[in-house]
């Protein structure tokens, strides 16, 4: 096994470190104490990312030092994580050699590079005439050397993996440019995808000759028990366009976590000779007596609040201390699969048989009252079953963008929308060239600027749609504008 240590970095890490430790040696900062009004400067080391709890009053609650602004005395819990345990990619590394993975590109040995063909190897010289030593990430090992095909949506590599449900893992590749892909425009774009969605922006190979660069992704597995990682280069461009791959690695992050707490005391100063109200209010509520009057703008948050004024008595003067309670308002979502034509009861709302008869969707808001006495709203949304029956998405294969009323534009049946949740579109000219993109399932294509449209042109697309319940579906077609 060579040495390397890319898949162990977060890239938007403050502590660097050259080998991760799991579990991680969390340190926090001791406990503090300040006064009502001042701020606390909070810090953890010995981890790569950082999440601190409760948030509302912290600078920032992912970053490893932030500023904590509390009125009150607060106990902070951070968590900190590294990537460690086994990576679940096989043959990430390339150290096998050509295997384990998947790929639309050529595999070829010795100088036979050519458009959309790949090499497994220790120096891009040994497969290329030109361009110098390119060697794998971290100066030695074989890496996987690209020519990037000159059409778009060609899978470079590909796997699957089994992961766990609900569960927070780490995507990482190291990236490099090679021959003449340093040059203006040339460098490889990557698109980094898992289960057939795109995992954070189109990555750009390094406009620098033989520079590693590491691509890096947070990604959720929600539902899914298998995760189809995939990487596409989107660069048609056929004069560079070469690239390097290595320690590509998906980790489960919460593998490996740490987590301690840090107390800021907040001292306040107790008024001589005054008297205290206690008064109890909802968030955003405005508070008025015969001294205090306190705004909407003052309440915005939970907490305890003091406010003070000097009372003019007939031969002292008195100060009166506001302690005001201020409890948050709550807000609850609830989603629930129900059978069409049955009477729904619950969450303080009932529909009768003939109010759920041929409803597809019923999304409706209440208002209670929380034992604070504050409004608490419930949000619920009822799915009728009818939503997740299967369905196929037929759409037409001609426009007449003419402004007849007939066929003007490209676009999703209104009957089908309402059954798709995830949507994306992508339409691509004959020369592969993308002319449209869309993520919204209510998208209208004309066939181009409504002046500059082109007659009588075929153009290719691909939609990417899932139903209510997450069930991906990848559609490919083309449409003729008439």
């Amino acid at each position: 096994m060579k040495n390397k240590w890319s898949t162990l970095f977060l890239m938007m890490s403050l502590w660097t470190v050259g080998m991760a430790q799991c579990p991680p040696q969390l340190v926090v900062c001791p406990d503090v104490t300040i006064q009502e009004g001042d701020e606390a400067h909070l810090w953890a080391t010995g981890c790569q990312t950082y999440e601190w709890t409760p948030a509302f009053s912290l600078s920032d609650n992912t970053i490893a030092n932030p500023v904590a602004t509390p009125t009150q005395t607060t106990t902070y819990y951070v968590t900190g994580y590294n990537v460690g345990g086994t990576n679940i990619v096989v043959n990430g590394d390339f150290e096998s050699g050509n295997t384990g993975f998947q790929t639309d590109y050529i595999y070829v040995m010795g100088h036979n590079m050519s458009y959309g063909r790949y090499a497994i190897n220790t120096d891009g010289l040994n497969v290329w005439n030109a361009g110098g030593h390119v060697y794998g990430y971290g100066g030695t090992g074989s890496f996987m050397i690209v020519d990037g095909a000159d059409h778009p949506n060609a899978t470079v590599w590909s796997q699957t993996v089994n992961v766990q449900p609900n569960t927070t893992y780490a995507f990482s590749a190291q990236v490099v440019s090679m021959l003449n892909s340093y040059q203006s425009g040339c460098q490889a774009l990557l698109q980094f995808c898992i289960n057939g969605v795109q995992v954070g922006p189109v990555f750009q190979a390094p406009s620098t000759l033989n520079t590693w660069v590491q691509y890096y992704e947070i990604w959720n597995s929600g539902n899914a028990t298998t995760a189809t990682l995939s990487i596409l280069n989107q660069n048609q461009n056929g004069t560079g366009n070469d690239f390097g791959l290595d320690d590509i690695s998906l980790f489960d992050m919460s593998t490996c976590s740490a987590t301690d707490s840090v107390v800021v005391y907040v001292e306040q100063e107790e008024p001589m000779q005054s008297d205290t109200v206690v008064r109890e209010i909802c968030v955003g509520e405005m508070f008025e007596d015969e001294v205090f009057f306190i705004t909407p703008e003052q309440t915005n948050q939970a907490g305890t609040f003091y406010f003070s004024k000097i009372i003019e008595g007939d031969s002292v003067n008195r100060l009166l201390v506001l302690c005001l309670i201020v409890h948050d308002r709550s807000y609850v979502e609830h989603r629930e699969v129900v059978e069409g034509g049955e009477p729904y009861d619950g969450y303080g709302i009932y529909l009768s048989e003939e109010q759920m008869t041929n409803v597809h969707t019923i999304d409706t808001t209440i208002v209670l009252t929380n034992r604070f006495g504050c409004d608490s709203v419930v949000h619920i949304v009822l799915l009728m079953s009818t939503l997740f029956d299967d369905f196929s998405l037929y759409l037409p294969n001609a426009i007449t963008p003419n402004d007849d009323g007939l066929n003007d534009y490209f676009c999703i049946p209104q009957s089908i929308q309402p059954k798709i949740a995830g949507f994306q579109i992508v339409i691509y000219n004959r020369f592969g060239g993308v002319v449209f993109l869309s993520k919204d399932k209510n998208f209208k294509w004309y066939g181009g600027d409504r002046a500059g449209t082109k007659k009588n042109v075929v153009y290719n697309y691909i939609i990417t749609y899932s139903n209510l319940l997450g069930k991906p579906t990848t559609l490919k077609g083309c449409i003729v504008v008439l």
